[in-house]
């Protein structure tokens, strides 16, 4: 019995949340935020990306791209140089819905 309340203490220890973070994939121009409790899943989705704690970078955002409940930010730059325009028809064209960002 005392291995079984072990494990289950383990265990949920190993739940706990961690520190929000986000993912930016240069080559798309797009970051996706996570809160604390999904943080560990996006930094392993992140693999090959630019993982930072905390929030997206805000310079060059030109607005939010949401589908399926899932959000993420769209930047103008290098290298898919997007537009308020280009961004809203990307995100529109693949089904999301485009929120422009405002400063």
């Amino acid at each position: 019995m005392r291995i079984v309340v072990a494990l289950a203490l383990l265990l949920a220890g190993c739940s706990k949340p961690g520190a929000p973070g986000s993912c930016y994939r240069e080559r798309d121009n797009a970051c996706v935020e996570f809160d604390g409790a999904h943080a560990a899943g996006g930094e392993r989705l992140c693999a090959g990306f630019r993982w930072t704690a905390g929030t997206c970078p805000k310079e060059n955002r030109l607005g939010s791209c949401t589908k399926q409940g899932q959000s993420e930010w769209l930047y103008g730059g290098a290298p898919n140089s997007f537009t308020p325009a280009s961004a809203r028809s990307i995100c529109e064209g693949g089904g999301g819905t485009f929120t422009p960002w405002s400063r």
